[in-house]
């Protein structure tokens, strides 16, 4: 995840901001994110993923494997991270991947 403040999230999502504020809370509860302050606007928090959360990231890849392989017939889904591309049944995510900067994206 790139965006980390919640404006940013809702835009690149779509989500109706009553839901994804309720999905962000759960999130929190559950570990998978964390609320800090933003280290350009310290008087805001910005939602980040916790080492729990970036653990999922193999979990997910192997999703989209699946899902690819089994469910569809448009292009397959890639894990993006700020320029490069993770894609589904390479080997374990490095350090770079662990970043809480994933997203998914359509090739």
């Amino acid at each position: 995840m790139g965006n980390h403040r919640f404006r940013q999230i809702a835009k690149n999502t779509g989500a109706p901001t009553d839901r994804l504020s309720a999905r962000l809370k759960s999130l929190v509860a559950d570990g998978v994110l964390e609320r800090r302050p933003l280290p350009d606007d310290p008087r805001h928090d910005g939602y980040y993923l916790t080492e729990a959360g970036r653990d999922l990231l193999g979990v997910i890849r192997e999703l989209l494997r699946w899902g690819d392989r089994w469910l569809t017939t448009s292009p397959p889904m890639k894990l993006r991270h700020h320029d490069h591309d993770f894609t589904p049944g390479r080997s374990a995510p490095t350090a770079a991947s662990r970043s809480p900067k994933a997203r998914c994206t359509r090739m």
